[in-house]
């Protein structure tokens, strides 16, 4: 009878025993399923500081706008998330910033499709000459799903995950004669960037291309080395280039689009909470910003025309369209792959 007793005190006890252990499995179960629920406050969120690199400087209306996301995602985080901001080209210039990026070195930078061609080549679609007709036909661009697509290859590749598009503006021509059709184009010695893509549209449209560093650029204009230039309206203005070339033509021949990123090792391993104020504050920078540029422009042609400079258009801007047809689809070509459709939807959201 005692070892009935025993053997049943036994089996009790293994029971117990094996109660308590599934209870401290549940707990177990129930604790690692804790530490994946998103936490929903920032009072819940550890702090954290994060470096952003640009190679601009302050005068730049994109870099104000980076400034107000800045401001923005401090105020929204309330003080949880600090950005360091370091900007003209201390970090590197435009291709070692994006380099840094993609090793994961730079966390945090503002650049531009010219740099981001060697990654995805058909950004250069963004910047060709006389494609991008204003800023509504820009702002629907960047937004057309086919780019989307470009932004999404460059985060998956090259660990570029794109925040938000701004823009540098349109760039403008200030020469010695007045411009308004291609015609008016024929002969002029034009200051060109060393770029291809330059060279080229300033070719087709009749212009002697030359290149020329942008600090000799005032001085070949007052000595006639060169008859025009062709930087943004801001820069016409500040450095006073209308003066020595008093004509100036809203060309809007290139716009210089560029974008806000952060490394998407980065992005895929921050909170949810996190990544809503940065895509919160991102949407609300670049809204400010765009609009903030176009209306500095306006202001910038005011300003010269008040000081006695020329301000002319072109007379008929499907002139320039059929010009430059053959060059942008020959581009597209050349690229492959999905950029003929890309060109496609771009010409179709000028409409």
């Amino acid at each position: 009878m005692k070892r009935k007793y025993r053997a049943l005190s036994l089996v009790m006890a293994m029971l117990m025993v094996m109660t308590l252990l599934a209870g401290c499995g549940n707990k177990t179960a129930e604790s690692k399923t804790e530490t994946k629920t998103e936490t929903t406050t920032l009072a819940d969120l550890e702090p954290m500081t994060i470096t952003l690199g640009t190679g601009g400087n302050n005068i730049e209306m994109s870099e104000q706008g980076v400034q107000k996301f800045i401001e923005l995602v401090k105020e929204r985080s309330e003080g949880k998330i600090t950005i360091e901001y370091v900007n003209g080209g201390q970090l590197g210039s435009a291709s070692e910033l994006a380099e840094s990026m993609e090793l994961g070195t730079l966390k945090m930078a503002k650049l531009d499709p010219t740099t981001m061609n060697g990654y995805i080549p058909e950004y250069s679609l963004l910047v060709q000459p006389f494609l991008i007709k204003n800023y509504d036909h820009i702002k629907k661009v960047v937004k057309l799903d086919s780019v989307k697509a470009l932004d999404q290859r460059l985060s998956d590749e090259h660990n570029i995950h794109i925040l938000a598009w701004m823009g540098c503006g349109f760039r403008a021509f200030a020469t010695k004669t007045p411009i308004r059709t291609v015609a008016d184009c024929k002969g002029i010695v034009l200051r060109s960037p060393e770029a291809q893509i330059y060279i080229d549209t300033f070719k087709t449209l009749g212009m002697s291309p030359t290149p020329l560093a942008f600090g000799e650029m005032y001085t070949a204009l007052e000595s006639g080395v060169v008859d025009g230039c062709e930087p943004a309206a801001s820069a016409i203005y500040q450095y006073e280039f209308y003066k020595v070339a008093p004509y100036i033509c809203r060309s809007n021949h290139m716009f210089s689009p560029v974008v806000l990123c952060i490394a998407t090792d980065m992005w895929n391993d921050m909170p949810a909470l996190y990544q809503k104020i940065f895509n919160d504050c991102a949407a609300e920078a670049s809204d400010w910003e765009w609009t903030s540029m176009e209306a500095e422009e306006d202001s910038y042609f005011e300003k010269m025309a008040a000081d006695g400079a020329t301000i002319t258009q072109w007379d008929n801007y499907q002139e320039l369209v059929d010009l430059f047809t053959p060059y942008w689809d020959n581009t597209a070509k050349t690229l492959g792959g999905n950029a003929p459709q890309i060109l496609a939807d771009i010409k179709a959201a000028a409409n």
